[in-house]
């Protein structure tokens, strides 16, 4: 457990170094090596693991099956994606542990160059990243290659460019068909906040959460060999990680209306991931669309909170990056496919 601890704890101060810079002008390309170096490390922890999360051997395997396929076969394939990095990487090696590192830098380098392109603050988005979103890259590879390719398209939603954003989802559903859950979130995130607005999105909610037979069928291209076994299927989400991704929506209530509407962007995405966990809590596969969402809660949070006065914003800060390090360690410790971490050089040592 210690070296997630360890490694969430450098991030952090590297964050703040960059943020630092960032505020004080410093040479951009002095950041860039500091970003590298962030980016680098926290991928190397992913990449370079063994044994290490729930899917982690079937991943392995998928190595060792694809290396061979020729490129034809691969792009037959209904999702390439992680296929065609599996083939770019055994033109090199047949060390599969480069196919991981290479999944896991593409995994965290793109969002982490998205928020230091975007975030209104740095320090603190990387803070929430890490301690809501990083451990979930140890599970799933594909769906959140799929999720880093969809973030990285922030600034064309920000800035209404669909059709810009529409490329990325197209490119992250070659690694995972759920990237078309995004293209109805585009437009909760960019349509004009009211409460007509805010009551469609809870009444699709509250359909969304009691039809789930009706989802399955209407989202069964989403599955995979991987995902297909019906207890996984059926198992409920916790209900700490519901509470969790539901919290920040609490932010939200003591904005006035001005406010809320100069903030609308950010407020869409609280209540956007809110919603997503709410409707899914019963499903575990259903609650995977939540990856896309949750992950712009790093981007959400410091954006609404600019909102507040400095000495209540000091106080919130304290408090919510306090109880995301608390949910970080019990994910960490309620979780026996992390912990404990071995790295590659232990296990054939």
């Amino acid at each position: 457990m210690g070296i997630y601890l360890l490694t969430a704890g450098v991030a952090i101060l590297l964050s703040w170094i960059i943020k630092t810079n960032k505020e004080r002008g410093v040479r951009e390309i002095i950041n860039g090596i500091l970003l590298t170096i962030l980016i680098v490390g926290l991928a190397f922890i992913v990449g370079f693991r063994w044994n290490v999360g729930t899917d982690y051997w079937d991943y392995k395997r998928m190595f060792e099956i694809y290396k061979d396929y020729s490129w034809g076969a691969i792009f037959s394939l209904k999702e390439p994606g992680i296929r065609l990095v599996v083939k770019f990487v055994s033109l090199f090696t047949n060390e599969d542990h480069w196919y991981f590192f290479l999944c896991a830098l593409i995994t965290v380098g793109l969002p982490v160059i998205t928020i230091y392109r975007h975030s209104e603050n740095f320090l603190l988005s990387i803070t929430f990243y890490l301690f809501i979103n990083y451990l979930g890259i140890f599970n799933g590879m594909r769906q959140c290659l799929a999720m880093a390719i969809i973030f990285s398209g922030y600034g064309f939603i920000k800035r209404k460019k669909f059709w810009h954003f529409l490329i990325l989802v197209l490119v992250g559903s070659i690694f995972h068909s759920s990237a078309f859950f995004c293209i109805p979130i585009y437009f909760i995130y960019t349509c004009k906040p009211s409460w007509r607005t805010t009551a469609i999105i809870i009444l699709g909610t509250l359909f969304l959460r009691f039809s789930y037979d009706i989802i399955g069928d209407a989202v069964g291209f989403f599955q995979e060999g991987e995902f297909e076994s019906t207890a996984y299927n059926q198992q409920s989400v916790s209900l700490l990680r519901v509470v969790a991704m539901a919290f920040p929506l609490i932010l939200v209530t003591p904005l006035k209306g001005n406010m809320i509407k100069e903030k609308s962007f950010a407020v869409h995405m609280l209540l956007a991931n809110a919603c997503v966990y709410v409707c899914m809590a019963e499903s575990a596969y259903f609650s995977r669309l939540g990856m896309f969402t949750d992950m712009f809660l790093c981007m959400a949070i410091p954006s609404v909170l600019k909102k507040y006065g400095a000495k209540d914003r000091a106080f919130i800060i304290f408090v919510m990056v306090l109880c995301y390090a608390l949910f970080f360690y019990v994910s960490l410790t309620s979780n026996a496919d992390l912990t404990p971490y071995t790295t590659i050089w232990q296990a054939y040592a």
